[in-house]
């Protein structure tokens, strides 16, 4: 039974770690192709349900690194996308403020009110 986990590392390790389960993903890959190779070359007489045994094995371990690429490949996407919003612009959001004045009367009468208005 496989289990995703999930744990946090600071953004500028996200490389590293990917490197690190690169070569994790790698290694295993050398070990089944070595167990294939043994087993699909082997000279000792097996049934063919022990065959088909060894082939499930196989099979089976190759999802696993399977499952080990796709990880690699989600979290290469988040940091791609983290690393394009980084360096996109950004775009603001309010809109400058204009003053406002209302009219009202001469200006010798107005009067500034709390709000920074004119008031006739």
């Amino acid at each position: 039974m496989n289990v995703k986990i999930s744990y946090t590392v600071p953004f500028s390790r996200v490389p590293d770690t990917i490197t690190e389960l690169m070569r994790q993903t790698c290694n295993e890959l050398e070990v089944v192709g070595t167990k294939l190779k043994m087993n699909a070359f082997d000279e000792h007489e097996e049934t063919p349900l022990q065959k088909m045994k060894r082939i499930d094995e196989v099979r089976k371990e190759l999802s696993t690194i399977d499952l080990l690429l796709e990880d690699c490949y989600t979290i290469l996407a988040g940091y791609n996308k983290a690393l394009a919003e980084m360096h996109m612009p950004k775009q603001r959001t309010e809109e400058p403020q204009h003053e406002r004045v209302q009219q009202g009367g001469s200006s010798n009468s107005s009067t500034e009110g709390s709000n920074g208005s004119v008031r006739g």
